[in-house]
């Protein structure tokens, strides 16, 4: 059967309206990985700001393929918030800013 309306359209896939945007080393992969699990990439978009430079050495963890990643050699993350989390770049309902002080 088909609809009355016509043939099925094909729905764009949602985009997530939420974003966990974090600073972060190759010396913390294993505290990023723990804290990007538990959130949803239905409905976050992720994006990591890597100031060694080292984008590669994430790339065997299974949901690296799937996020943003930014880098920059010697940058803070007050750099990267100002370049690519300004209002007219990031347009998310919630941003979250995660510091790797935090863990």
């Amino acid at each position: 059967m088909r609809p009355l309306s016509g043939p099925p359209k094909n729905k764009k896939p949602k985009s997530p309206t939420n974003l966990l945007a974090r600073a972060t080393g190759i010396k913390q992969k294993k505290n990023v990985n723990v804290i990007v699990k538990k959130f949803p990439l239905s409905e976050f978009a992720i994006m990591l700001f890597h100031y060694d430079g080292n984008v590669n050495g994430w790339k065997d963890l299974e949901w690296s393929n799937s996020v943003i990643h930014a880098s920059a050699i010697n940058q803070t993350k007050w750099w990267f918030a100002k370049r690519f989390l300004h209002p007219d770049v990031a347009q998310y309902d919630y941003i979250f800013q995660w510091d790797e002080d935090l863990g």
